[in-house]
């Protein structure tokens, strides 16, 4: 599959562009420029078309994962998972359920992209459980990708390079990969 440019480096690159035309001197743009037929400038509509096909952010999202013991590292049959996440609208919950991982430790839902509230990026809460313990912990989930909290690093260390989420974009959702520890 070919990867698309992203919006970010086509606006830089237009700005780029632009600058440095901005500071050519006079001749050698008017001589630059001189055969109109040459320079085609797209429309509106063509440029915001072009913009949106360059990052493609899905609406639904499939987060899954596995559930491990903090200590020993083995997979935890049964462990409580409680998710929820915002809407747009402040005090409005756009998802919220319970899940049992299986007996591999393992989890997934399907859900909608969460909601953004002002001055933070949306995020996927989790509460994790099991007889002895329980935690609460939150994935961001942007247009760049799933990101943790410094808390859910300090809490997870032990996990190592499958403490951190991964992404993966299918034609009709995006993947997470999230990976919890108790």
């Amino acid at each position: 599959m070919k990867k698309a440019t992203t919006r970010r480096l086509f606006l830089r690159t237009a700005g780029i562009t632009a600058a440095g035309i901005t500071t050519m001197p006079s001749a050698f743009a008017m001589n630059s420029f001189s055969n109109a037929e040459n320079l085609t400038v797209p429309s509106l509509e063509k440029a915001t078309e072009i913009m949106n096909q360059t990052k493609k952010v899905h609406e639904h999202v499939l987060i899954h994962g596995l559930v491990v013991d903090k200590v020993s590292k083995e997979p935890i049959k049964n462990a409580q998972l409680e998710v929820w996440h915002q809407s747009n609208e402040p005090g409005k919950f756009a998802f919220h359920s319970r899940l049992i991982t299986d007996e591999n430790g393992r989890y997934n839902f399907s859900t909608k992209r969460p909601g953004k509230l002002k001055g933070k990026s949306p995020r996927i809460n989790f509460k994790l459980s099991k007889p002895d313990s329980s935690y609460t912990t939150e994935l961001i989930v942007t247009d760049f990708g799933a990101h943790i909290t410094d808390n859910h690093w300090v809490l997870n260390q032990q996990m190592g390079e499958q403490l951190f989420p991964r992404q993966v974009d299918r034609e009709s959702h995006t993947e997470f990969t999230f990976n919890l520890s108790i």
